[in-house]
């Protein structure tokens, strides 16, 4: 049986890479606890770590071909055209924390209700989880 891919959405502007990962982990927690789920039924999305592995291999890429590597000018859009892509393979978003306050995450909140994708939000100051 195929897991179930699960994309999570959560606001990373202005943290350390060490507090998105911490966030990530808390994010998969809640996300089991809400759904009653196992680790071993889903797999979860970080689409912080695609990102960069992303990046890194298109510089890779560049190099081999003996390009020069051209940063992405919009950074936070190239990320976002990424989570995109991520989250086209999953079969439901997560929404943790104050993701309603993150630029990001609204616009990946929209494109899941534009294209009817099952939605879990779960604010952590609030203790409460909504489907």
């Amino acid at each position: 049986m195929r897991k179930k891919v699960v994309f999570i959405s959560l606001p990373m502007t202005g943290k350390t890479e060490m507090e998105i990962d911490h966030d990530f982990y808390k994010a998969k927690k809640a996300y089991l606890n809400l759904t009653g789920q196992s680790i071993e039924e889903v797999a979860f999305v970080n689409n912080y770590r695609l990102s960069q592995n992303a990046l890194e291999s298109e510089r890779v890429d560049a190099e081999l071909r003996g390009c020069i590597f051209i940063e992405p000018y919009h950074l936070p859009i190239w990320n976002l055209g990424i989570a995109l892509t991520n989250l086209a393979y999953s079969d439901v978003a997560f929404f943790y924390g104050d993701w309603e306050n993150s630029r990001g995450c609204r616009i990946e909140h929209a494109v899941c209700e534009d294209y009817d994708m099952l939605i879990h939000e779960y604010r952590e100051d609030e203790k409460e989880a909504k489907k």
